[in-house]
């Protein structure tokens, strides 16, 4: 689908695994058994889905660093910095305005970096569009 985009949410404060997860280092960059960080896996998982071109993430503003050395095929302006983190609907909100105003047409999905999931397969044909039909296409 070429108006399909993915929103990465990569905020968070680096508190729930503390001490491997610390506010300058959260969760979504450490590594993984895979080689990959929490936040590489999810723009992974997306990828049978889209491009590079078509993701983007909403991350604290002192986190786009990090994002950019993790996911550097993200372009610059698709990495969203907070200036102060307010949950999940408002940047959700940015972003989706933000993709609006470049795809008039976009679809957007939204999925959050630190999550870790094993069976992709399952995962694409329940979040597709409608009903597995981006997983049967890709």
């Amino acid at each position: 689908m070429e108006h399909l985009h993915a929103v990465i949410l990569a905020g968070g404060s680096g508190t729930r695994l503390w001490p491997l997860s610390t506010p300058s280092f959260p969760k979504q960059f450490l590594p993984l058994p895979t080689g990959r960080s929490l936040i590489q896996e999810s723009l992974f998982r997306v990828t049978p889905l889209i491009t590079p071109e078509h993701a983007w993430v909403v991350t604290g503003r002192a986190m786009t660093g990090l994002v950019r050395e993790h996911l550097p095929a993200v372009p610059d302006a698709h990495i969203l910095g907070e200036p102060v983190g307010r949950n999940t609907a408002p940047a959700i909100g940015w972003a989706a305005a933000t993709i609006a105003r470049q795809d008039p047409e976009a679809i957007m999905a939204s999925l959050a970096a630190d999550h870790y999931i094993t069976n992709i397969p399952v995962w694409l044909w329940t979040e597709s569009i409608p009903g597995g039909a981006l997983c049967r296409k890709a």
